[in-house]
């Protein structure tokens, strides 16, 4: 196996998103997640796995969509209930972290005169919080996605970046990385 992470580096900080988005990120097809603040942490973060879900038919490219049509798509998801080995496979977990993930930028979405916004097909000019207000979105940049080996369960929170438990830090600092089987890729 491969250490997901160098020695020395610790993860104490997490975001949640929801599946099908989760599964983009870490297999390295989304680089952007649409926000509605700032974020100003540049750093390596985990990426949680929320418990809910949304339609992967609104993944915004083919790629994407087929890729998490062959990993299982939502018959593929699962809730992990402990760090035992799987033959599941990670990127489909719900209410886990899943993988690491860089944050390398965070800017306001621009719209140019035509209506096309940066950082498409993934940005989003608007951004829907947990309260229903829509604002101008904040592409968060994400770069150098890494997948855990072993999913480790874990509840989130709606916030942009939290902190995770000490005990859950250490476990990523030693946590081994995925190594997904041969694919087919055209």
């Amino acid at each position: 196996m491969v250490n997901l992470l160098p020695a020395g580096v610790i993860v104490d900080r997490a975001m949640t998103v929801r599946q099908s988005w989760a599964f983009a990120i870490a297999t390295g097809f989304k680089p952007v997640e649409n926000r509605g603040a700032m974020c100003n942490y540049l750093s390596t973060v985990a990426l949680h796995s929320s418990r809910t879900f949304d339609g992967y038919g609104r993944l915004p490219t083919g790629a994407a969509a087929v890729a998490f049509e062959q990993a299982g798509a939502f018959s593929g998801l699962w809730q992990p209930d402990s760090l035992s080995a799987t033959n599941r496979d990670p990127r489909l977990a719900l209410g886990a972290l899943i993988a690491v993930v860089d944050i390398v930028g965070c800017h306001h979405a621009v719209v140019d005169d035509r209506g096309g916004v940066c950082c498409a097909p993934w940005g989003q000019a608007t951004h829907r919080g947990p309260s229903g207000r829509i604002r101008r979105a904040v592409h968060i940049e994400l770069d150098k996605p890494r997948v855990l080996a072993r999913p480790i369960p874990q509840g989130g929170q709606p916030l942009l970046l939290w902190r995770l438990p000490t005990n859950v830090s250490e476990l990523l600092a030693t946590a081994d990385r995925y190594q997904p089987p041969c694919e087919k890729r055209e």
